[in-house]
């Protein structure tokens, strides 16, 4: 008896014999070998009695003329339903099986019985929650003139400061200065940063990298402490604290040429550099250049951006008084689901969520797992794919990235749910 033809073959089996040789349906008018040719094992008796299973599954509960051919019928009908479990058990990712569940949800019904894992149960089931989650997904476009284009970091790691400042924009409806929130973030503890510079000094390092402001000032941070930190000062907004890159001077190579400035004027006070000139005019447009050396001069190292900073946004900062950002931190499946409807109550509140997660996803799945964040400014069902997608707002630019496989337009990217929350590590809002 040849009845173990996988579930994948028998997919591809009864397409291929309903298409090629069944006129009509077999529920009506049942081929003279059928049953002679499914004992023997034949690929398209097998296909018609899988068309039996979809189109009439009360017939095929009494089918077979003997002790043989029920035991052939209900032998290819189990093996199906075990092939079925492992195909729900290998492709469930917290998005709708529908087809899967469908098939097996009749061939339970002709053997009397469900799955016998209860892995398996519970899948179908997360499955079901899924698909009614995902029919759900109503659209949300919470895009406004606060948020602008999207932003571009250039080299340096302050995606939390951009989604940071995406978060604060999009609630008082100004688009605030990344570079604010930044310095203020990455030098909020002086005495550690300072000794941090003290010893790379001494052993050369800033001179020998030329790398001071990659190593310090634009270090990565979390979104939400950079938030609740910026929340007692205020913020700085971008037009008076330029955050983007320029086509005057990028920002990597601005801070670069600024914490040259501050080196050479502990070794030159009368040296001024026309990098260091550029850089100020683009990242300190409210302050002249003396202004700047003489900060620079009179600074330690550990404060020089953030008072170059307060003084350039001196009586220009906007109130953040009630403002403050809550998370969700993503340790299993419990909080991931917990995260993503932190996501989706921002968007129904006509807000948005910044998201710290694996930027792979926007790319190759197979590349090296590298933390990211971003802001999520809307939602779509995609009936396509029968699938939730997110709007990623990201920090790259506004540029089509045709390297991504996803969806996406001027620095904007649509992630489906499932592939979301594989790789989510944590949600930020603002309350």
């Amino acid at each position: 008896m040849r009845f173990l033809l996988s579930f994948a073959g028998l997919l591809f089996v009864s397409t291929v014999y309903a298409g090629a040789s069944v006129t009509s349906s077999p529920c009506t008018t049942m081929p003279s070998s059928f049953l002679s040719d499914l004992v023997k094992g034949e690929p398209s008796a097998q296909g018609t009695l899988w068309q039996m299973v979809k189109e009439c599954p009360q017939q095929v509960q009494n089918l077979g003329n003997s002790s043989m051919e029920r035991l052939v019928v209900k032998g290819n009908l189990a093996n199906w339903q075990k092939n079925l479990e492992d195909v729900i058990r290998r492709d469930y990712q917290d998005r709708s099986l529908d087809q899967q569940e469908s098939d097996f949800e009749s061939l339970a019904k002709i053997l009397g019985k469900g799955p016998n894992d209860a892995k398996v149960r519970d899948l179908i089931k997360q499955s079901k929650d899924s698909s009614a989650r995902e029919k759900a997904c109503t659209a949300k476009d919470n895009r406004d003139d606060s948020l602008g284009k999207a932003r571009n970091q250039g080299e340096v790691g302050w995606c939390y400061a951009f989604t940071a400042a995406d978060l604060i924009s999009h609630k008082l409806k100004k688009r605030v200065s990344a570079t604010d929130i930044a310095f203020g973030f990455n030098q909020k503890d002086p005495t550690i940063l300072g000794e941090k510079l003290k010893k790379a000094m001494e052993a050369g390092e800033l001179l020998k990298k030329n790398r001071f402001t990659l190593e310090t000032s634009s270090d990565g941070g979390l979104t939400t402490e950079a938030i609740n930190y910026q929340t007692a000062k205020g913020v700085c907004l971008e037009k008076d604290l330029p955050s983007d890159e320029t086509t005057m001077s990028s920002l990597k190579t601005s801070l670069d040429e600024l914490d040259r400035l501050k080196y050479q004027m502990e070794k030159d006070p009368q040296m001024c550099q026309f990098g260091a000139y550029k850089a100020s005019f683009a990242r300190f447009p409210a302050l002249p250049l003396r202004d700047i050396l003489q900060t620079a001069y009179e600074t330690d190292y550990s404060q020089v951006m953030v008072k170059l900073a307060d003084k350039n946004c001196e009586g220009k900062r906007v109130s953040m008084k009630g403002i403050e950002a809550i998370e969700v931190v993503v340790r299993n499946e419990k909080t991931a689901q917990e995260a993503l409807k932190m996501v989706d109550s921002a968007l129904d509140n006509k807000s948005i969520a910044g998201i710290g997660y694996d930027m792979k996803v926007l790319g190759d799945e197979e590349a090296e797992s590298q933390s990211h964040a971003s802001s999520i400014v809307g939602r779509r069902y995609n009936a396509q794919t029968k699938q939730c997608e997110y709007l990623l707002r990201n920090s790259w630019g506004d540029k089509f990235d045709d390297s991504s496989p996803l969806e996406n337009d001027k620095g904007y990217y649509w992630v489906p749910r499932s592939n979301l929350k594989r790789v989510l590590s944590d949600v930020t809002v603002i309350k």
